[in-house]
């Protein structure tokens, strides 16, 4: 698919985003490749850090993990050369998915770690929740269950403390595996039923959401018809008035000019008389 010129990278960006939600993967891929180039030749190395970044986890997502490692490890270079701090953390849990996928636990607990670091020092709150969460999948990948369970359980206290039911929901159901691959089936069904009860939660707020959304375009169209009806009847008005003017106008100019007939009859009848006296 040809794409069509556009100026600057940031609309190449939008677009691959856009695609991207919309599962169209390849015409993603295509627009971030076009962003790439654009941000090489203006030597945008915060970009370009970016950019990698999200190539690196769309290809993670399509669990082609090779092709995803390189663009990781080139992010994570131009991130570290100009001191992009922030992005270094979801560098790090990218490139953790690709470890795990490609089966190189010393690199990814080395990533996690990093990113830990990162996170600490900048308080990223929410980053720092989703590194504890990949730490206790990879304990829990390394048969460390303890320790596996103590990371998830910090991630899950971190996610509550800011609210966050949809990784709430994403944390129970990794401890409902940890325990299933334990064997302890009690406690891996009270955290499924946790788990189900928070996407339950999670599903009313977002039927609030569209229906609060679908309220508002309701209430907004309604506003818009009745602007509109009242925008219809001041030109009625408006009009209304124009035409009492015009009545009135020629209304005036009829009174004078029969005011005029009259007189100049008047005229006419005084000269009558004299002429005939």
């Amino acid at each position: 698919e040809r794409l069509p010129k556009l100026s600057g990278s940031s609309p190449y960006d939008i677009a691959a985003a856009i695609y991207h939600l919309q599962g169209k993967n390849e015409v993603a891929l295509k627009y971030f490749q076009q962003s790439l180039e654009i941000k090489t030749k203006e030597k945008n190395y915060r970009g370009l850090a970016v950019t990698n970044n999200r190539i690196g986890s769309l290809l993670a997502e399509q669990k082609e993990y090779k092709q995803a490692l390189s663009y990781l490890q080139k992010a994570e270079k131009y991130a570290v050369q100009v001191n992009y701090e922030a992005i270094l953390v979801d560098i790090a849990i990218n490139l953790s998915t690709v470890y795990r996928g490609l089966n190189q636990p010393k690199e990814d607990i080395a990533a996690l770690k990093r990113g830990e670091e990162s996170a600490r020092k900048l308080h990223l709150t929410h980053h720092l929740g989703a590194i504890y969460g990949n730490l206790g999948q990879y304990y829990q990948s390394q048969k460390q269950y303890e320790k596996a369970e103590t990371y998830l359980k910090d991630a899950l206290s971190i996610f509550k403390e800011i609210g966050s039911l949809e990784y709430q929901g994403y944390i129970y159901q990794a401890l409902r595996e940890m325990f299933v691959e334990k064997g302890d089936y009690k406690q891996a069904y009270e955290n499924q039923q946790v788990a189900q009860k928070l996407s339950d939660s999670l599903f009313s707020q977002q039927q609030k959401a569209r229906m609060d959304e679908l309220s508002m375009k309701f209430e907004s169209e309604r506003k818009e018809q009745q602007i509109k009806l009242l925008q219809k009847e001041s030109e009625l008005q408006s009009q209304q008035n124009r035409l009492w003017f015009i009545g009135g106008g020629l209304a005036l100019l009829l009174a004078l000019v029969s005011i005029v007939f009259i007189i100049n009859r008047a005229k006419y009848r005084r000269l009558r008389e004299s002429l005939q006296l």
